[in-house]
């Protein structure tokens, strides 16, 4: 599905031209969502998003004016610590390079198919992942926030999947000073640095 981006924002709405037999139908979609698939943003219909036929050149034309674009960095913030810890939850990660996700749908066989990205593997060839559910406070307001593997993997450095659930509870809440940037959207954490 096209969309258009302009700098560091990506509109909320798209027009889509479908084309059958040399007749064009134009429509327009509103509002959409953005997901990060293999480490690319790509737009997506969610369960609110209206799709209407554009029948005049007219319409088309004030659709792309009045609709504003939608900032999608990524928030940062300063805490001194983490406050809680919700939960450490260890998984098995898809094998795919391009996507690497949680695999959801093991059986007691030894081979899984994973829906999202259709790869079917030997469950004892994948790797494990981690990812920790955390709260922090900043100005007297609660966030919870996801870490997840690849930034846990950062902070707490490559040989931390042998450690026990407790032993990353402990690591994670004894960081201080710490600056986070996560994605206001999905709450996710994409990166974790401790401020000297």
């Amino acid at each position: 599905m096209p969309y258009q981006k302009c700098g560091n924002f990506l509109f909320s709405t798209c027009t889509v031209l479908r084309e059958y037999g040399g007749l064009g139908t134009v429509y327009h979609l509103y509002p959409l969502g953005v997901r990060i698939w293999s480490n690319q943003k790509k737009p997506c219909t969610t369960i609110n998003t209206n799709i209407n036929a554009v029948e005049h050149q007219q319409e088309l034309e004030v659709l792309e004016h009045e609709n504003s674009p939608v900032l999608l960095d990524d928030k940062e913030m300063t805490v001194h610590n983490i406050l809680t810890v919700d939960s450490v939850e260890q998984y098995t990660k898809c094998l795919n390079k391009n996507c690497q996700r949680k695999l959801v749908q093991l059986s007691a066989k030894n081979i899984a198919k994973y829906d999202r990205c259709g790869h079917t593997m030997r469950i004892s060839n994948c790797e494990n992942g981690m990812m920790a559910k955390i709260v922090v406070e900043q100005d007297g307001e609660t966030h919870q926030l996801t870490i997840m593997n690849n930034v846990l993997q950062t902070v707490l450095g490559s040989d931390y999947i042998p450690l026990s659930e407790y032993e990353v509870v402990e690591r994670v809440l004894n960081m201080e000073n710490i600056q986070l940037k996560y994605r206001k959207e999905s709450r996710t954490v994409s990166e974790i640095n401790i401020v000297n």
